[in-house]
């Protein structure tokens, strides 16, 4: 055994750039070049059923132009990402806890159902702290500013700025 065999023992299986064990082999890379297929596909029929809304209509934009404008960026991203991957030596993506997705969506379904009831304020606030706390780990010095930063700008900017009608919350105050 040569030198580099030894230190190649001596690491363990390959990892990911924050140390996470990687999965290996051709079922890895058909199962990851089939994801990025099939996210190619969505974002270009979602561009073209966008289209069909229509971009731009009497001097304003259409009801198609945000979703054309997602959808493109969702091409980009995920053209770019099988680019990458194509392009490095990576084998699979970082093994992740199927609780963390499960908290994931989770909490994003029920910060759908407490939106209509509790306006736009609470569960946004709610939301930004436990994904800041739970799923990113961030110290609690981050979180609440964090929080309250981000909800204050998603109010300013959806209320205030671009006046999009929220449910009135429990507290009878528009957002909140």
């Amino acid at each position: 055994m040569t030198q580099a065999d030894n230190a190649l023992q001596e690491a363990g299986p390959p990892t990911d750039d924050a140390g996470a064990p990687r999965a290996s082999g051709r079922r890895g890379r058909a199962f990851r070049a089939t994801a990025f297929v099939v996210l190619i596909a969505l974002s270009l029929a979602a561009a073209v059923e966008s289209w069909n809304l229509g971009l731009w209509a009497s001097r304003r934009p259409g009801p198609g132009l945000w979703p054309f404008l997602i959808s493109v960026t969702m091409f980009g991203c995920a053209a770019g990402a099988w680019l990458r991957e194509r392009r490095s030596e990576a084998e699979a993506p970082p093994e992740t806890s199927w609780r963390r997705e499960l908290v994931a969506f989770g909490s994003v379904v029920a910060y759908i159902m407490g939106f209509a009831y509790l306006g736009l304020v609470i569960p946004t606030l709610l939301l930004l702290v436990l994904w800041l706390k739970a799923l990113a780990n961030e110290p609690w010095r981050l979180v609440l500013p964090l929080s309250v930063a981000g909800t204050a700008v998603i109010y300013v900017v959806f209320d205030v700025l671009l006046g999009v009608p929220f449910p009135n919350g429990v507290l009878g105050v528009v957002g909140m």
